[in-house]
């Protein structure tokens, strides 16, 4: 036991977020289909450092009307991407944080669902958008999602994907 309380006090700050679960008809569907469960809105980025246990995990970002459904960090951990729902809009948009909370800043808008934004090493970001035309009717009743990539302004989007179905994720 002393072994592991030596080696978790090693460890570095753990970036998550809060909130209410999402709940969905069907996994494929959960980025154009999810909502808070019992319609809770609310969510926060924070981080706790395993190296003091007993201290309170430390609020980087909070907003009582938005949902967070996935986070990243940058290479150099300065900057957090994500994807975030505010002021109960239908699609999710694709947001950068610094890691001190400050230069909240919306990469991505319009009419599409955008999540899962990963940087990639040339600066740019990759993430999954519904911005290409056209639904899934056999498989999925809603928008297509594919792979995309950007620059960090957040402009100059296109499709990387040929699948004839719909990427879901980046996961990393």
């Amino acid at each position: 036991v002393a072994f592991f309380r030596a080696e978790t006090k090693r460890l570095p700050p753990v970036l998550f977020f809060t909130q209410s679960p999402l709940r969905t008809g069907a996994v494929p569907n959960a980025i154009w289909q999810s909502e808070p469960l019992g319609g809770k809105w609310g969510c926060s980025i924070r981080t706790w450092t395993p190296a003091a246990p007993d201290q309170p995990a430390t609020v980087i970002f909070e907003d009582a009307n938005a949902l967070i459904f996935d986070l990243a960090l940058s290479y150099d951990a300065q900057t957090i991407f994500f994807s975030m729902r505010r002021n109960r809009e239908q699609c999710w948009q694709i947001y950068e944080i610094g890691t001190n909370g400050r230069n909240l800043r919306q990469l991505t808008s319009g009419p599409h669902f955008n999540v899962s934004p990963v940087p990639l090493p040339d600066g740019r970001i990759a993430f999954i958008s519904s911005r290409t035309p056209g639904y899934h009717t056999v498989c999925q009743s809603g928008p297509s999602t594919h792979v995309h990539v950007m620059d960090r302004s957040g402009e100059n989007a296109r499709d990387l994907s040929a699948n004839t179905l719909s990427d879901f994720s980046l996961g990393l």
